[in-house]
Formats: structure tokens, sequence, C-alpha cells
């Protein structure tokens, strides 16, 4: 026997039992919708607080995001002066030893001149020309290459660069994109669907 019709056998059964069974389940009903509703607005509340707790936090890795954006061209600037440097160092030393060598085989070239005399016949500036030529071929070689080198160094550095900033954006608006989700549910009325 349900509650209306233990109600209606207390009120003495027939008419007046009808009428109280149909009293009783009439006060079942509203109190069962304002437990649902009541449950309903606490999940809603929830789901607010859970929204506006991420939105915090997407914000808060929004803004590391940015940081890392800025030491990003920042690293990359100190990497290319740093490749640079070295260039610059190769070079001087580069164009050091060139130089020594060519002096050495100036000073060699006019020992080999003064031990001729009057002899001389056009052999050693021959072979000294020849030497000359071969110095200035290898300077420039190796110039050569120590550009090649730089520009490979400085190429790697933007292509690393770019693609971390690439990847930090792409991160970024991953996150702008919760964000956009997250504030239709960041109040109890939007969770609820207001």
């Amino acid at each position: 026997m349900g509650l209306g019709g233990a109600v209606g056998a207390a009120a003495g059964g027939g008419a007046a039992g009808g009428a109280a069974a149909s009293m009783g389940a009439s006060w079942v009903n509203p109190a069962m919708f304002g437990l649902q509703a009541l449950a309903t607005v606490g999940a809603a509340s929830n789901q607010a607080k859970q929204s506006r707790a991420q939105i915090r936090a997407n914000n808060a890795a929004m803004g590391d995001i940015t940081l890392q954006l800025g030491m990003t061209d920042e690293a990359a600037a100190a990497q290319k002066d740093v490749a640079q440097y070295d260039y610059n160092q190769a070079f001087k030393g580069s164009g050091l030893k060139t130089s020594t060598m060519f002096d050495d085989m100036m000073t060699k070239f006019d020992d080999s001149i003064g031990a001729q005399g009057f002899s001389y016949s056009g052999g050693v500036e021959r072979t000294n020309n020849l030497m000359q030529d071969r110095l200035q071929s290898q300077f420039t070689q190796g110039k050569n290459t120590m550009l090649d080198s730089l520009d490979k160094s400085l190429a790697s550095i933007t292509e690393w660069q770019d693609s971390e900033k690439f990847r930090l954006g792409v991160d970024k608006r991953s996150l702008e994109a919760q964000n956009r989700v997250l504030k239709k549910t960041n109040s109890t009325w939007r969770a609820l669907g207001f």
C-alpha cells in the first residue's frame, strides 16, 4: 500500500480515503521535482566551478606560452650571435695562418734570389708565384667552406625558431578554443543552458 493508500485508510476509507490518497500523491510529485531541480542546479554549479578553474589554468598556460615565444626569439638571436662569432674567429685564424705562410714563403723567395746572385733564371720566381696562387686559392676555399657552414648554422637556428614558434602558436590557439567552449558553462545559468 502506498503513502496515499495509508493516508486514505487512516481517514476511514471510502471517498474520504480516495481524496486523501490523491492529496498524498500530489505532495510526493512536487517534492521529487524539487529534489531533481536541486540536483540539476548543484551539478550546473559544479560544472561552472570546473569551467572557471580550467579557464584560469588555460590563461596561466597562455601567459607561459607568451613568455616562451619571447624567450625563443632571444635564444635564436643568441645562437646566431655565437655562430657569427665562431665564424669571425675562424676567419681571423685562417687569415693569420695564410699571412704567416705567405711571409715565410716571401722570406724563402728572397733568400733563394740572394743565393742565385747573377745566375737568376726566373724559375724561383715562377715557383713563388705558383705558391702564392695556391695559398690564395686555399684561403678562398677555406673562407667559402666557413661561409657555407655559417649559412647552414643560421638556417638551422631559424628553422628551429620558426618550428618552435609554430608549435607554441598551435598550443595557444588550442587553449583559446578550449576557453571559448568553457565560457559556455562558466556560470550556473550558462551551465543550465540559459
